[in-house]
């Protein structure tokens, strides 16, 4: 997940009147004019149509190739195509053209972290704060680098004034949450601020509800996998979310996530593992000792076959 992308993607569509990207839609007619197709390829970035968007904005500069906010936007597109290469390209020629458009260094940054160029990525960003204080984006990237780094209290401070400036992103909360190692009560806070913004965003969902089952609160993290499996379910998000049952001892309701877990998805051993440890925690040492028996004795997943034979031992 390209936290750092993302978080810069609604920023700078906010400013421009985009909107949260929201599925393909049929290609429109091409505009002629060489502001409306800068705004409609704004437009189609907003709406996660990529190539519609870089035919648009390419065209746009190749009428003003001077236009800053059309490549700031060409250069967004292409990164989140996956050309990374393309987009350092285009921001370092708008840096260089718009020394002090404080997003372009910001996005700059962005670009350099995903390449892992991680202090030249710190100094874009830095050098984005020093043109414009209050770019939440900025705060919020080097936030990035230096968790990299390994500096969570830094991290921390810098992920703390990203959520100053810009309160309803969870993106921010998030990552403040998961740098807050020695602050677990301020961490819990974040992360449940952060799945109740986060709407559709899956994967923020994801992450916050594990990092909430390894704080100790497994009913936060169960309602966050839950609503993360709505979104488009999978056999790991289904595990996780067992497991955060399992660890709250909601033993009834685990077993029945379980066993529909294990409907759709039949092969999956960590699911039949984890219904074995339901049968073993409410006492059913019988239907617990005939799934781990069955797994200790499977050579597709060693890790699993090690806990049955543990699970085997705990059932005698």
């Amino acid at each position: 997940m390209k936290h750092h992308w993302g978080f810069a993607l609604a920023l700078a569509l906010a400013a421009c009147g985009g909107s949260a990207p929201r599925p393909s839609t049929p290609e429109v007619e091409i505009p002629e004019d060489e502001a409306t197709l800068r705004d409609e390829g704004e437009r189609a970035l907003a709406e996660g149509r990529l190539d519609e968007a870089k035919r648009l904005l390419e065209r746009a500069l190749r009428d003003d190739p001077r236009d800053p906010r059309a490549k700031l936007h060409l250069a967004l597109a292409y990164d989140l195509s996956g050309d990374g290469a393309h987009a350092e390209r285009l921001l370092r020629e708008l840096v260089e053209a718009e020394p002090n458009m404080a997003r372009a260094w910001s996005n700059l940054g962005s670009v350099l972290l995903d390449r892992q160029a991680d202090e030249e990525a710190l100094s874009a960003f830095e050098r984005a704060l020093e043109i414009e204080p209050q770019l939440a984006e900025a705060h919020f990237g080097r936030g990035l680098v230096l968790e990299a780094r390994g500096d969570a209290r830094a991290a921390a401070s810098a992920y703390r004034e990203a959520v100053r400036l810009d309160p309803k992103n969870p993106l921010p909360r998030l990552r403040l949450g998961l740098a807050l190692v020695d602050a677990p009560e301020e961490a819990i806070a974040e992360l449940r601020r952060a799945v109740s913004l986060a709407g559709d965003q899956k994967a923020i969902l994801a992450v916050a509800a594990g990092a909430l089952l390894r704080l100790g609160k497994s009913e936060d993290a169960a309602m966050a996998f839950e609503r993360a499996r709505e979104l488009g379910d999978t056999p790991s998000l289904a595990g996780e979310h067992v497991l955060a049952l399992v660890a709250g001892k909601a033993y009834g309701r685990a077993a029945v996530v379980a066993d529909e877990a294990l409907r759709a998805y039949p092969g999956d051993l960590a699911l039949r593992y984890l219904r074995g440890v339901i049968h073993l925690r409410v006492g059913e040492k019988a239907a617990a000792k005939a799934i781990f028996t069955e797994l200790a004795t499977q050579r597709d997943d060693p890790a699993i076959a090690e806990r049955a034979r543990r699970g085997l031992a705990e059932s005698r």
